[in-house]
């Protein structure tokens, strides 16, 4: 008898820890069986810009947007049902004092049959036609970047990236004898400004009136190894010769160069301070 009273005590005591094991965590809060809800946050660029709204998160700063699709070598959007929807967040996305920017992707073995410098830029000019207005064109500036990673050639693929931010100067004047024209990371590609395009055309009607002649110097930051800043640096001061020369400007009255990262203007320990100076100098000789 001694026997079985034990037996049943420790039957009971197995099916009362049982059932704490079940509930207990119900009632306290810290339920066993549950999982985290994880809150995933969009991933900000170096500078003061924010992600916009709508597509699927991109790679870097910005966020790429699958209701724009492009074909292989083809500036041309094809856009999705859902465009109006997406354009709409984005025009109501764009804050009191922000500035969108456009980035367009490409990469080196489309072919570009555009105006344009490269395909990016195509691709970008023709998404700012699409938003332009609601929102005002000097809201808006345009980017481009190099890919080199594969896509099916034969499918249609998102190659167009946006971005809101807050507006730091792309072209200071403030420096008595020479301007400055800032230039995106690890790029060539002048960004494409209304700003900058408006100071470039009247500096070209000046020395096409004056005969004065104009002085390029392409300046990087510090990542990457003086080789290829060097290179990097040439071609910054060459694409804004490039641009003088469409204005009627004579090749022989612009001198570029280079200095790569050797003449900062500003710390390279920063993020900042390596956008101070990835530029070139423009300076006018009388």
């Amino acid at each position: 008898m001694r026997n079985f009273v034990i037996a049943l005590s420790i039957f009971f005591m197995i099916l009362f820890g049982w059932f704490f094991y079940q509930y207990a965590g119900d009632c306290c809060g810290q339920g066993s069986t549950g999982t985290e809800t994880g809150i995933i946050s969009d991933a900000k660029d170096e500078s003061t810009g924010s992600i916009s709204q709508g597509g699927n998160a991109g790679a870097g700063d910005t966020r790429m947007n699958d209701y724009l699709m492009f074909n292989w070598s083809d500036g041309e959007p094809v856009l999705r049902d859902d465009w109006d929807t997406r354009k709409n967040q984005l025009v109501n996305g764009l804050k009191e004092g922000e500035f969108l920017e456009i980035t367009g992707d490409y990469r080196p073995e489309e072919t570009n049959n555009t105006s344009y410098d490269n395909l990016g830029l195509a691709r970008a000019n023709k998404i700012k036609d699409l938003i332009s207005p609601p929102i005002a064109e000097n809201r808006i500036t345009l980017k481009s970047r190099e890919l080199n990673n594969e896509v099916d050639r034969n499918s249609l693929f998102p190659a167009v990236r946006f971005r809101n931010y807050v507006k730091k100067a792309n072209l200071d004047t403030s420096i008595p004898d020479r301007t400055i024209i800032r230039f995106p990371f690890n790029s060539d590609a002048r960004i494409i400004d209304p700003e900058i395009e408006d100071y470039l055309n009247k500096v070209a009607l000046r020395v096409n009136a004056s005969g004065e002649k104009i002085r390029l110097t392409g300046h990087t930051d510090n990542i990457g190894s003086i080789e290829s800043n060097e290179v990097l640096g040439q071609r910054r001061a060459d694409i804004i010769k490039r641009y003088l020369i469409g204005k009627g400007v004579p090749s022989s009255r612009i001198m570029s160069t280079t200095k790569g990262e050797a003449s900062p203007i500003a710390t390279n320990k920063t993020s900042s301070g390596r956008a101070e100076n990835r530029r070139t100098e423009l300076q006018i000789i009388k």
